[in-house]
């Protein structure tokens, strides 16, 4: 049976997110990283765990849960997108609005995850 540890994907998220605001609100270089769907260097935490971890045993989960670890994948994905998009010397207000809200949904799917994988066999908690 496949093991998810949601707070490890709520945590790798959190630090990237705190890092991005430090180099925006400094106006410092910041590198970018991929989500790694395609890519294998410059990869996130998040997305060389989720990669290596989940991905692979997809089929081990029911379907609900397989529904929504897909839905993560596209939402993680389109974070890092956006935020390859901002300029941290020079950010864009409507850009950083837009990462914030795809942020919050992607906590809002990671949150979901949690509830219905705590209790089972799926997660470490």
């Amino acid at each position: 049976m496949a093991i998810i540890d949601v707070d490890f994907y709520l945590a790798q998220h959190e630090v990237y997110i705190k890092r991005l605001k430090s180099a925006v609100e400094k106006r410092q270089d910041f590198d970018h990283k991929e989500c790694c769907k395609d890519i294998k260097e410059n990869c996130c935490a998040f997305g060389q765990a989720f990669y290596k971890e989940i991905m692979p045993r997809l089929d081990e989960f029911p379907e609900n849960i397989k529904e929504l670890i897909l839905q993560i994948e596209d939402v993680h994905c389109k974070f890092h997108e956006i935020g390859k998009r901002i300029d941290t010397k020079n950010p864009d207000e409507e850009l950083l609005r837009e990462l914030q809200n795809t942020s919050f949904t992607l906590y809002q799917l990671l949150i979901k995850l949690k509830r219905l994988v705590s209790g089972q066999n799926y997660s470490r908690a």
